[in-house]
Order: structure tokens, then sequence, then C-alpha cells
């Protein structure tokens, strides 16, 4: 903060006192042309009145300023086109929110950490929240085991005690900052740039393929790209890693690009590139001429416009400035010195197959090079398949065979209890009709028995009626 706004905060307040304005506390009529304001979008800002309001500091003053504005995990680069991206070894927490703009719910991990599998990625430039835990240690060495020694550790960072070349002062300490928390309001490339922090992460997660070049700052290099003859391709060797600051940049005839994102799902990288005025030109939104040679290929051209409502992208003006998609071609067969080399690319051995006398880990028979999947596929047939695919037919129809005798006897054990069921109620019915006829014919024989006696007594009636008659004559 200016010193204007600190000591007009440090006077109102009354519950703080200024060191440096001790005894020196101006009188409040000093302030009546002072403001401090917060807007409607969560800027504060401190304003002075001279002839006429004037805007004298603000915060936050861009969107990486903004607390955890990546989320957790997440981390904000003004210099990018779209400011937040996850740290190797992470994942957006939520795709679908990531894609539509939204940061807020961060990154989270794509695979467990704890054991001997794990690694840290080291990264420069970077600021981070409030540690954990800080405590004092003889060397980085130190630090770092006891970040491993604990599952809980997400990362850590060594500072060095200065060295004092008064001798009547203590030597420096170092120092051991730990994280075990979730890394919050992560920015790259930060100015102010302090120790370097080691995060933790799964190897797996980093080194993607054998020969793959190790991650320079943030970004994961997969193979077959190459930033020197130790690692990658040297057909892909058109890239350099500042180790000082973690950034990785391209390499073309024409000049060096800041590497802002890769994508190895897609086989694409993205650069920047000055172009100008692109936004207001003529030839406003066509895609210009990038001159680039195999393996390497533009596909596509992105102008850094105004940006577009909603999204979460840098305020750093954007006029001249545009990013350019390269692809890349999948690579031939590995290169190698020796067989040891080859041992990374199952069933292929290492020769001379190319006319300039480099050897190559050339695939053995019945196998073939398939560089969508990097690596060397059983041939079955004349169509290629990897020993792992010849297998798959057999259990798959083992595993039909055992889910339809399943089915099957599922469906019979159904049908009977289903039949017995039926036969059941059938019997019931039966029974009920059969009792109900008994009932019945019993009825009407007791009827019928009723009948015949009543006729029985109205014929004795009229016997004796007939009787007295005659008797009567």
């Amino acid at each position: 903060m200016p010193d204007g706004m600190t000591n007009f905060l440090f006077n109102t307040t009354g519950s703080v006192q200024n060191p440096k304005l001790r005894n020196k506390t101006p009188p409040p009529s000093e302030y009546n042309n002072t403001r401090i304001r917060l807007d409607v979008e969560g800027e504060l800002q401190y304003w002075n009145f001279d002839t006429n309001w004037s805007l004298q500091w603000f915060e936050p003053r861009d969107n990486c300023s903004v607390f955890n504005a990546c989320g957790n995990f997440g981390s904000c680069n003004l210099n990018n086109m779209l400011a937040c991206r996850c740290l190797p070894g992470f994942k957006p927490a939520s795709p679908e929110s990531w894609r539509n703009g939204s940061f807020s719910g961060g990154c989270s991990r794509s695979s467990a950490v704890c054991g001997k599998n794990d690694t840290f990625l080291r990264l420069k430039m970077m600021r981070v929240g409030q540690q954990n835990h800080k405590f004092k240690v003889e060397n980085d060495t130190k630090c770092r085991e006891e970040c491993l020694n604990q599952c809980s550790c997400q990362a850590y960072s060594f500072v060095k005690g200065g060295v004092n070349k008064r001798r009547d002062r203590q030597p420096g300490i170092n120092m051991c900052l730990i994280w075990t928390d979730v890394l919050q309001d992560l920015q790259e490339e930060y100015s102010y740039s302090g120790p370097d922090l080691f995060v933790r992460v799964s190897i797996a997660d980093t080194e993607l393929k054998a020969k793959s070049c190790k991650p320079c700052g943030i970004n994961v290099i997969p193979y077959p790209l190459s930033t020197g003859s130790d690692c990658g391709d040297p057909t892909y060797v058109s890239f350099h890693c500042n180790t000082s600051t973690g950034k990785l940049s391209f390499n073309t005839q024409n000049g060096t690009y800041n590497v802002t994102t890769i994508d190895q799902d897609t086989r694409t990288f993205t650069i920047q590139d000055k172009d100008g005025d692109h936004c207001n030109s003529s030839t406003g939104g066509q895609m210009r001429e990038f001159n680039l040679s195999l393996p390497f290929k533009m596909i596509d051209f992105k102008p850094w416009c105004d940006t577009v409502a909603g999204n979460f992208g840098s305020n750093i003006s954007s006029q001249g400035v545009v990013e350019i998609v390269i692809g890349w071609e999948p690579p031939a067969e590995p290169v190698c010195t020796s067989p040891a080399e080859c041992e990374d690319w199952p069933n292929s051995t290492c020769k001379n197959v190319t006319e300039n006398g480099k050897m190559r880990c050339q695939c053995n028979s019945n196998f073939r090079w398939d560089d969508m999947a990097l690596n060397c596929v059983q041939v079955v047939d004349g169509k290629s398949g990897g020993s792992s695919r010849k297998k798959k037919p057999l259990s798959l129809i083992v595993g039909v065979t055992f889910a339809s005798v399943i089915v099957l006897s599922s469906i019979f054990l159904y049908t009977c209890i289903l039949m017995r069921k039926k036969a059941k109620r059938r019997e019931s019915q039966q029974n009920t009709e059969r009792n109900a006829a008994l009932m019945y014919g019993t009825e009407k024989r007791v009827k019928n028995f009723i009948d015949a006696e009543e006729l029985n007594e109205e014929d004795k009636k009229g016997i004796d009626v007939s009787e007295s008659r005659i008797l009567g004559h």
C-alpha cells in the first residue's frame, strides 16, 4: 500500500500505532480529500482529491491477484491467454467447469502419493500460500526426507540462511517449510520470486514414456519432444528449458517463442508470438503464415482480442499478441546406441536401419512399430495387434461363455420357479372349484331332501283330509 493509504488506515482505526508515525500523527483535516473505496467488483481503491479525484492505488490489480484464483493445486499465469492450468500430476476437479472458464474448483491429484514411487516437481518463481510447518534443518536433503516421511506432506521448500560477513553475528539459519494441506494461491512467473517450491507428485504422472525429458517448471514434456540429446527423439530437439526460471521455449528458424501449454492427447502445444495489431487490422480473423519444418506443423491461430465475457483470461493488454497451436507428427522407432537403451521398448532390438548410420530400436519379427501407441505391437494374420491383444479374444470368449451360462441358468431357474408357481396356482384353483362343486352338490341334495319331506307332509295332510271326509259321510 502507498504511505498515504497506510497512514490513513493507522490514523482512523485508533487501535494500531504506526511506528513510522509515532509522535507525528497528522491532523484529521489532512485526510479530508482522501477516500478508500470498495467497488462492486471487490476492488479496494485509494483516491485522492487535488483539483479532481484521482485513483492512487487499487487491488487486486489482475486476475492472479485474487486469492486462490485457480483453486487448489491450480496455477495462475498472467502471460497466458488462459490464465489457469493444473500442476503436472494433477487434473481439473471438474473438467466441465474448467472448460467453461470457471476455475475456482481447482485441481486434484491424478494418482495418490505416499510411497517409493514419489518424486518432487521443482518449480521456480512461484507464489504459494502460507506453509503449515516451519523448522530448522541442516540442509535441503533433510528437508526433502522430512517431507517424504510424512504422507500428508504435499510440498516443501528449503530456505538457506544468509552468510553473515560480520564476526559478531550468528550465521544464518537454514529453514524447512512444509505444506501438509492443499496448495493454494499459486502463481507462475511471480515477479517477487522466493525459494524453489518442490511439489510432491507420482513418477508415473511426470515421466509419461521411456526417454521422456524432465519437466520444465510446470510443463511436462512428453516423448518424442526433446530439450536435449539425452532425452526424447533427436528429430524433435526444438525445445529449450531455462532452468533458472522454469520457462520452456520453442526454437525455430524465425526465432524463439514461449511455450504456454502442451497437450499429449492431441499431440499439440501452444506458443506465443507478437503480431502487430492483428485485432484491428484488415486481415483480422485470418490465419497468418508461420513457417515450420517437419515433424511440426501449424494447427490453429488465436489472436488476443477482447476477453470473452465469463471466461477467466489474462487482463494484460492483448494487443499485438497471438497464440499459435502447433502439432507434431508421430515418431519413428526410438534412436539407440546400445541394446540396453531398447529395454524400455519391449520386443525391439537396437539395429542400424537408417542410411545415415543411426541405430534405432527396430521391432522384432512378427512385431510392428505403432507410432500412436509408441510401442512395438504384434502382427497377427497380417494385422497388427499386441501380444496382449492376442489373448483378449480367448479371454473374451471364455468370459462371454461363462456369462452366457450364468444368464441361461438364471433364466432356466426363473422359468422353473415361475412354472411351479403357476402349477400351485392352478392346483389351488382346481381345489377351490372342486370344493365349490361339492358344496353346491351337497346343498342341492339337501334342498331336494327338504322339498321331498315337505311334499310328504302335504301328502299326509291330503290323506288325512280325505279320510276325515269319508268318515264324516
